[in-house]
């Protein structure tokens, strides 16, 4: 479950190092209140080598020089295609079926592929199609061990679990918020 303080972001690391020890020390929280709300995500567009790199540089923690050669060395040994392009759209001749075919006998996500197969893939909509290279995709199944773990798996995952989500349907979940009681520094779990 991830904390966060009841007024956004702590920018101060002497605030966030009280929080921690307040929630640590207390052992139990008494919860004040829980809300619940239903969360939508729309599908995203292709990917794009400018998404591919803000993702890598913020969530996975690999800088864009590293993460461009990840994804060039992933693609000259044939597991993602070309990673160097500005078009997020689909162009009208690509084989989203053919991809997602590539994709059925992966231990993680080869089942929901598969899925997606016997549903129908809906061509995604929006997204630029520049004409220089469709977005970047998966072109066969690999895992982790396969890949050597590490900075090449972490880039490889990202850009397949893209793939299927921009030919998925909108995404739905819950987001459940619970409160404690405070003084000075009200904390959230969601």
């Amino acid at each position: 479950m991830a904390l966060e303080w009841a007024r956004s972001r702590v920018f101060d690391s002497d605030v966030g190092a009280v929080l921690a020890s307040s929630v640590r020390e207390a052992g139990a929280l008494r919860v004040s209140s829980v809300t619940t709300k239903e969360d939508r995500k729309g599908r995203p567009h292709g990917l794009n080598t400018v998404e591919l790199l803000k993702v890598a540089s913020s969530a996975l923690n690999i800088g864009p020089a590293q993460a461009m050669a990840v994804a060039e060395r992933l693609y000259t040994s044939g597991y993602l295609s070309y990673p160097r392009t500005e078009s997020s759209a689909y162009p009208p001749n690509f084989d989203i079926q053919g991809t997602l075919s590539s994709q059925v006998r992966h231990p993680i996500w080869g089942e929901y592929a598969g899925s997606l197969l016997q549903q129908g893939v809906s061509r995604p909509k929006g997204g630029v199609d520049v004409g220089d290279h469709p977005p970047i995709t998966p072109v066969r199944a690999a895992t982790a061990e396969e890949l050597g773990g590490g900075d090449a798996w972490l880039i490889y995952e990202f850009v397949a679990r893209h793939f299927l989500a921009s030919i998925s349907g909108t995404s739905a979940g819950k987001v459940h918020v619970l409160s404690r009681p405070c003084s000075h520094h009200c904390t959230e779990f969601k």
